[in-house]
């Protein structure tokens, strides 16, 4: 509890004062004490000579640890997660190579001639030739996933959604070949793409 401000102090309270101005205690917290002005405290030290006490530093957010190992300690953890980060995506991305290298060997080994429903020979006759359908498949995105709220509720991916799309796609490709043209085809182009 502060006492009231008074207009004068006594020769004790001004050695009692003194005494605390010296130990360190700061001007205003003298002041305090005393239940004097602040002023009377700054004008009293001002008088002994005494330096103004300093306020200790706040600790701030900068301060982690104190020392600047344990700083550089929290710099090294830091960088230790963001190479195991990195080499994880770098077994992912390596795995993903891997899988292209294998079905690009597998296309390499498979015969190169076309099916002859594909291209014929027509000769020196003119005759109507069969029509071909032809699709392109691209951009699937398979094994990502994308959780509704990164799109702010409109939506989400993963690969029990993209199954469902490749289905919807294939059936839809199977009614319009069967209901809205001839019926009957040799075969069918589907052109795969990538992003």
């Amino acid at each position: 509890m502060t006492k009231p401000h008074r207009p004068h102090l006594s020769d004790t309270e001004m050695a009692r004062l003194d005494a605390l101005l010296r130990s360190g205690v700061t001007q205003s917290e003298a002041a305090r004490q005393m239940g004097c002005n602040r002023k009377t405290a700054a004008r009293r030290a001002r008088l002994m000579q005494v330096p103004a006490a300093q306020k200790p530093e706040p600790a701030g957010a900068f301060r982690l640890g104190g020392s600047p190992a344990d700083r550089r300690i929290v710099a090294l953890e830091d960088e230790v997660k963001r190479l195991r980060r990195e080499l994880r995506e770098a077994h992912r991305d390596g795995l993903d190579e891997e899988s292209v290298r294998e079905i690009l060997g597998r296309m390499a080994d498979s015969p190169e001639e076309p099916p002859d429903w594909l291209v014929r020979d027509r000769g020196g006759k003119r005759t109507r030739a069969a029509e071909v359908p032809v699709t392109i498949w691209s951009d699937w995105h398979l094994g990502e996933s994308v959780s509704p709220a990164e799109t702010f509720g409109l939506g989400g991916y993963d690969l029990s959604i993209a199954e469902a799309r490749v289905r919807r796609l294939v059936e839809a490709i199977i009614d319009l070949c069967r209901n809205h043209g001839p019926g009957t085809y040799p075969g069918i182009v589907v052109n795969l793409l990538g992003d």
